[in-house]
């Protein structure tokens, strides 16, 4: 039997514990053969050298492909960055021919990753796209990638419904919610289903309601649940912060919300 070979990029410490549920679950299935490629800061010694943290998860790594002029980030330095991540993923795409590349996000390295599959016609999921970042470069990233992708797994409807905006097939995107760990333990909860009017902002929103409840002493779920909330009380309203919640508005939206089915 033919196993579809997946290749997953990871370049950042944030982006592989995100995608750590996934490549286990890729790992395990033996419909899939992982190809797990790690690159960017996960080299760098200065910036914490996190390729051990990623040896000591057990998952095989397949190639590490280090990035030249990191130590420079000015954006001339950022371009050459670019160009170099492009340079080496077309080799190593060029050798290797993963049916897919996975890769998440809105690092400017995973826009190089992208434009190096995209040119070599390696279809590309997209993880977390449609968000916005007003006036950061992010966006200029996230958006071209998501331009690049075939498949898309946004975090809530209203990322779903951008990504269509920006000329995506409706069928090849999914809200498919947002994902928690704790010492092995993965919890998922679909987003909050609310009528969106800005999302700028909503996934600082997420982590600030997130922290919120792991500093009031909930536990994993619950600091999901206020998260999910947070993030959709603030697309409410237009504005970066402006339909932020207090502690009793959180309260009050997470009593109405509760047993109603999400999406």
């Amino acid at each position: 039997m033919h196993r579809v070979k997946i290749c997953v990029v990871t370049g950042s410490r944030a982006e592989f514990g995100q995608l750590l549920p996934l490549l286990k679950k890729l790992e395990q299935d033996s419909y899939f053969n992982l190809d797990f490629v790690v690159t960017g800061s996960h080299l760098a010694p200065e910036n914490g050298n996190t390729i051990e943290e990623i040896r000591a998860s057990r998952i095989n790594i397949s190639e590490c492909i280090p990035i030249k002029y990191l130590d420079d980030n000015s954006r001339e330095g950022i371009a050459r960055q670019i160009s170099d991540v492009i340079l080496s993923f077309s080799h190593y795409f060029s050798e290797h021919r993963p049916d897919m590349l996975i890769v998440i996000g809105d690092r400017y390295e995973m826009f190089g990753v992208a434009i190096a599959a995209s040119t070599l016609l390696i279809p590309i999921t997209h993880i977390c796209g449609g968000s916005t970042t007003s006036g950061a470069i992010d966006e200029v990233y996230r958006h071209s990638i998501t331009k690049m992708s075939a498949l898309h797994f946004t975090t809530c409807d209203a990322y779903r419904k951008r990504v269509i905006q920006l000329g995506e097939n409706p069928h090849s995107v999914y809200n498919v919610g947002s994902l928690a760990i704790e010492n092995g333990k993965e919890v998922f909860l679909p987003a909050y289903r609310v009528k969106a009017v800005d999302t700028t902002g909503a996934g600082d929103s997420f982590n600030a309601g997130f922290v919120y409840g792991f500093l009031t002493g909930k536990g994993l779920e619950e600091c999901l649940a206020c998260g999910n909330a947070c993030g959709a009380l603030n697309v409410t309203a237009y504005g970066g912060n402006t339909g932020f919640p207090d502690k009793e508005g959180l309260k009050e939206f997470m009593e109405k919300k509760k047993g109603e089915e999400t999406k």
